[in-house]
């Protein structure tokens, strides 16, 4: 086998960059225009067939073509690939988290996004901890899960989606967008407002299950649990004596989505 390359030295006290999807964007784009596409070689004169030495073996092409994901498709979507991954192709403008970004192409422009109450623009950033970035341009952002969380993407036709803050991924900027909280937990539970006809991402640890919440019903949840909802769904907070957990009173007509208290969106 071949001695591993050399790792390029790092001069004493310098600064060592995390990954980052932008710069990334940026140095890919800039190369771009050193580069020509080679010529495809001649082919080969086709090899004598020979039985496979192991019957069980797949084939190069359709190991690798299994599951393909191809950024290069015009248009923008959110997309989960067999293996997990998630594909954001952006033709225009689209909303996304860079944390877990592994490959970017196109030209593409990265802006920090902020909430967004009452129809005004705030100065607090959007997504909390590992916050959204507004993505403009044409090309394409792929995300790698980790651990026990999942991608799920998923599309809006006139619906109304309520989901923890922290547990968006991704959404294009065609549907309309709030932040807010639940009355009565101030900063405690912050959740985002999505509602039209668009796509989102959204990442999950653990199992999510819904719950039918009919016309005059009225629910008590823990508000560890409380994923979302989807639907016309008024959320307040519950006082709960002897309790020191935080609670919510839902009534109103939708879906619950509820999730172990352990599996935290992020």
């Amino acid at each position: 086998a071949a001695p591993a390359a050399p790792s390029a030295p790092v001069p004493p006290g310098a600064a060592v960059v995390p990954f980052d999807v932008r710069l990334l964007a940026e140095v890919c784009r800039a190369s771009a225009a050193d580069l020509e596409t080679p010529a495809p070689p001649e082919p080969e004169p086709a090899a004598a067939a020979t039985p496979p030495a192991d019957a069980t073996a797949t084939p190069v092409a359709a190991f690798v073509t299994r599951g393909l994901l191809d950024p290069g498709e015009r248009g923008s979507g959110l997309a989960v690939g067999p293996s997990g991954a998630l594909l954001c192709r952006v033709d225009g403008t689209m909303i996304l988290r860079l944390d877990r970004g592994a490959a970017v192409t196109g030209e593409l422009e990265f802006a920090a996004a902020v909430r967004r109450v009452r129809g005004r623009n705030t100065e607090e950033p959007l997504g909390g901890e590992t916050p959204l970035y507004v993505v403009r341009g044409a090309g394409a952002v792929l995300s790698l899960p980790c651990g026990r969380g999942r991608f799920v993407a998923l599309t809006l036709d006139d619906d109304i989606v309520y989901v923890r803050e922290e547990a968006v991924f991704g959404f294009s900027d065609e549907l309309h967008w709030e932040a807010g909280r639940i009355p009565g937990l101030a900063a405690a539970c912050p959740m985002l407002q999505l509602r039209g006809r668009g796509a989102l991402a959204l990442w999950i640890e653990g199992t999510l299950t819904p719950v039918k919440l009919e016309r005059g019903q009225s629910m008590g949840v823990d508000a560890a649990a409380l994923y979302g909802w989807v639907g016309r769904v008024v959320p307040h907070a519950l006082a709960v004596p002897g309790t020191g957990g935080r609670h919510v009173g839902c009534t109103g007509e939708g879906v619950l989505l509820l999730q172990d208290p352990g599996d935290t969106p992020r």
